[in-house]
C-alpha cells in the first residue's frame, strides 16, 4: 500500500473526497493510501467466496459485499475487505442505494497477496478483532490454497487454525460451510 496524501481527515471526508475517483484507496489513520491492484487469481478467489457466500446466505438475513463496500473500523480508518458478511441491522436497514460503508461485519475474508499478506495477518486482523459484531475472519492464500480461520470463542478470545490445503472451511456465525472447490475452483 503506497501513501497517497500526508493530510489526515475522517471518513465522512474520504468517502465525499474520493467518490467516484480513479483507483482505490484506503483511510488509514486519517491517511490515505492507494491500493495495489490484484492478479487474476486473486480476483477469481474473490469472486468465488463472495459468489458462494450470496448463495449460500440467501434467506438469512445475511448480505455478502465485495471489496467495494467499505468497513469503518473508527472515525479515521476505512477499510475495504476483499469479502465482508454483514448481518445487522444498523447497516443493512439503511438506503442501499446510498450508503458506502458499513461498520457492523460478521465475517470478513482477506485473500492475500504477497505485497500485502504481512499487513492482513498483522494489522488488519488486530484492527478487526476489535470489531464486537465480528465473529470470524478468514485470511486465504491462494498460492499455496490454504485457509487461516480467526474464529471468535468468547468476547476477548479467538482461536487460530491453520487449515491443510484441500480443506473446506465450516463456520459456526454464520453457520455455513465453504467447500475447497468453492473457493479455488478455476474455470
Amino acid at each position: 500500500m503506497l501513501a497517497r496524501s500526508t493530510r489526515r481527515m475522517t471518513v465522512d471526508q474520504f468517502l465525499k473526497l474520493y467518490e467516484g475517483t480513479e483507483g482505490k484507496y484506503e483511510l488509514v489513520n486519517g491517511v490515505v493510501y492507494a491500493m495495489a491492484g490484484g492478479s487474476a487469481t486473486h480476483a477469481d478467489v474473490c469472486l468465488n467466496i463472495a459468489t458462494a457466500l450470496r448463495q449460500k446466505l440467501r434467506g438469512t438475513g445475511c448480505r455478502p459485499y465485495n471489496s467495494d463496500m467499505g468497513l469503518t473500523l473508527a472515525d479515521e480508518t476505512l477499510r475495504y475487505p476483499d469479502v465482508a458478511v454483514y448481518c445487522d441491522p444498523r447497516d443493512l436497514q439503511r438506503n442501499l442505494r446510498e450508503v458506502q460503508s458499513f461498520r457492523f461485519p460478521k465475517l470478513i475474508v482477506e485473500v492475500l497477496s504477497p505485497s500485502t499478506a504481512d499487513e492482513d495477518r498483522s494489522e488488519k486482523v488486530l484492527a478487526y478483532k476489535r470489531l464486537d459484531s465480528l465473529a470470524a475472519i478468514v485470511l486465504v492464500d491462494p498460492l499455496s490454497q490454504t485457509l487461516e480461520l480467526h474464529d471468535r470463542v468468547a468476547p476477548n478470545e479467538w482461536r487460530h487454525l491453520i487449515l491443510p490445503p484441500e480443506s473446506g472451511l465450516t463456520l459456526r456465525d454464520p453457520a455455513l460451510e465453504l467447500s475447497f472447490a468453492d473457493i479455488f475452483a478455476g474455470d
